[in-house]
Parts: structure tokens; C-alpha cells; sequence
């Protein structure tokens, strides 16, 4: 019999979590870095709210889980990193804007992505606008995939022409 609440003890819930690859790896909670050692990562969490966990390792996309700790119940995940390709684009002139459907990329600095097509527009006013499609990883499989790739693109100024149209004199 529990007489005194204050003083009782109450299991707080735990997060264990599997990731492949886990070599590098590193857990995010509220900005704050835990390194992954071993093959399960296990982090006590407050109980008074979800958390974020956000999973990084280089050359891999971030994986950002949701955990619930308000269940009172200890979860287990199981997280595959997904292998990223770097993207960068790099215009003529260079203020160009880099869009894709209606999303501007930053992608001057690089770009994380999954393996894939990618399909992405190059404008700037007064400038001919193009469209670029770029494939990321290799298409055939196993060979060695690129994992770092720079796209060049120059815009050619669009060309003002001016015509003139006078009535044809037609007296002889």
C-alpha cells in the first residue's frame, strides 16, 4: 500500500531503438546529440509530452520518428536509413532560382536525396527558362553508385526583337 504519493515510484518509459546501418549514428532529442553505440539505443524520456527524435548519419537522409511517451509504455522502432545522394546545381547567372513544381531549392550548398529522378526548373526574368532532369544513384543497380552530384546550368538572355510593320506603297 502506497501511503505517501509523493514518495512513490513510477516507471518512466523508455525508448529502444534498432538502426541500421549504426555505425556514425546519431539520435537528436530537442537538439540535444546522444551518440549511438551498440546495436540498441535506449533514452529515458520525460512523460509529459511526445517527442521528436530526429536519427542522422552521414551519407544517409534523416529519419525523424514521433514517439509517444504519454502511453506510459515502452516503445521499440526499428529504423532503416535510406542512402543519400547529394545534389548541387550551380547556374549561370548565379542569382537563377532552382524550383521544383512550386518549391524553390536551396541547392547552390547540396542537397540530400534519395535515390531517383528529380526533375527541377532554372529562372531568372529576362532569361530563358530550362528544364533539368537529373537522376540520382545508379539505374542499372549494382554498380558503384555516385554519390555526389553537380549540375551545371547557364540561361541564355532572352533575345527583344522589335518589328516594324508599314502598309506597302502599292503606287507605280
Amino acid at each position: 500500500i502506497v501511503r505517501d504519493v509523493a514518495s512513490a515510484v513510477f516507471p518512466v518509459p523508455q525508448v529502444i531503438i534498432k538502426i541500421t546501418p549504426s555505425e556514425g549514428v546519431e539520435v537528436k532529442v530537442s537538439g540535444k546529440v546522444y551518440p549511438y553505440k551498440g546495436t540498441e539505443f535506449v533514452m529515458p524520456l520525460s512523460i509529459d509530452s511526445s517527442q521528436q527524435l530526429t536519427i542522422t548519419k552521414a551519407g544517409y537522409l534523416d529519419e525523424v520518428i514521433t514517439v509517444d511517451v504519454l502511453s506510459f509504455k515502452d516503445v521499440s522502432h526499428k529504423v532503416t536509413l535510406t542512402k543519400a545522394y547529394g545534389l548541387t546545381v550551380k547556374t549561370w547567372p548565379v542569382d537563377a532560382e532552382v524550383t521544383q513544381s512550386v518549391k524553390v531549392l536551396s541547392v547552390r550548398k547540396g542537397l540530400k536525396l534519395a535515390r531517383g529522378e528529380y526533375v527541377f526548373t532554372v529562372s531568372k526574368p529576362g532569361y530563358v527558362s530550362q528544364k533539368v532532369s537529373v537522376f540520382l544513384g545508379n539505374e542499372g543497380g549494382d554498380a558503384v553508385l555516385e554519390e555526389n552530384k553537380v549540375v551545371y546550368v547557364n540561361l541564355l538572355p532572352q533575345a527583344t526583337l522589335t518589328v516594324t510593320a508599314s502598309p506597302l506603297n502599292s503606287k507605280i
